[in-house]
């Protein structure tokens, strides 16, 4: 038996962040409480549907029958389908919110100085798909005639440096603003337990079988697949401390 297939994606190379003392400001402070509060949030997810072993009998071409076990989700109550729900609408909302602080305290430091002029104008964490190409999104998000628009060019980098299309790991950023934009406008993006694409696959002989994995999974209408709500958070968590190194790297 085999475990599920890692989906880790193709990471280019990228330059070395080096860890910086802890931020002083305190747009960058409460941007790393927000995501430290976000893990909480997921694991809460995690705590309403634990994973567990099911044995299952295949019927291979080759071996016959064969027993497996493989790890699934319970589908939960519908109490626990809610609060699964909520606590995903609020993990999307400190992850964006800690993002569009990042973007102030950049906007604060290295774009604009002095008091706030008296119509602020509004300051949010630039994001696109992985398949804008960069020249699009610079003439689009940056500089732009906007917020960015007399942004020096270490503030550019670390905007572009941020994006899908230059670095895969970045994958989540445009999944979760958008699916925020849809929780927060429109309606809830509910979480429900269903069969995953991925599934896990297991080696019998030398034969690969594929089964679909229950786990939760939210519906967005901005996608047109489910959203495995446990890769989206997990791999949100891990990379966003590293924009936020970023910003800290040219914006002390």
């Amino acid at each position: 038996m085999m475990p599920r297939v890692a989906r880790a994606p193709i990471i280019r190379p990228r330059r070395h962040i080096t860890p910086m003392s802890p931020p002083t400001s305190p747009w960058l402070v409460s941007a790393h409480a927000l995501t430290r509060h976000a893990e909480r949030h997921r694991s809460r997810v995690g705590e309403l549907f634990p994973s567990q072993v099911v044995p299952k009998r295949i019927k291979t071409e080759s071996f016959g029958e064969h027993d497996v076990g493989f790890r699934e989700s319970r589908d939960g109550s519908i109490d626990d389908l809610e609060e699964a729900t909520l606590e995903f609408k609020h993990f999307l909302e400190d992850c964006r919110s800690a993002l569009d602080y990042a973007a102030f305290h950049l906007y604060r430091s290295l774009v604009t100085f002095g008091p706030l002029p008296e119509k602020t104008p509004k300051v949010y964490f630039p994001y696109s798909e992985r398949l804008t190409m960069p020249a699009d999104f610079r003439s689009r998000q940056v500089p732009g005639t906007g917020t960015w628009r007399y942004a020096p060019q270490e503030v550019v980098d670390v905007l572009m440096e941020s994006q899908p299309f230059r670095h895969d790991e970045h994958w989540w950023l445009p999944r979760v603003c958008e699916t925020l934009n849809e929780a927060k406008h429109e309606n809830l993006v509910p979480v429900h337990v269903g069969d995953s694409e991925n599934g896990w696959y297991y080696n019998v002989g030398d034969e690969w079988y594929r089964f679909p994995s229950r786990i939760p999974l939210a519906t967005s209408s901005r996608y047109p697949k489910a959203i495995d709500i446990d890769h989206l958070m997990m791999s949100t968590v891990q990379d966003l401390p590293r924009i936020l190194e970023a910003v800290v790297s040219v914006a002390p």
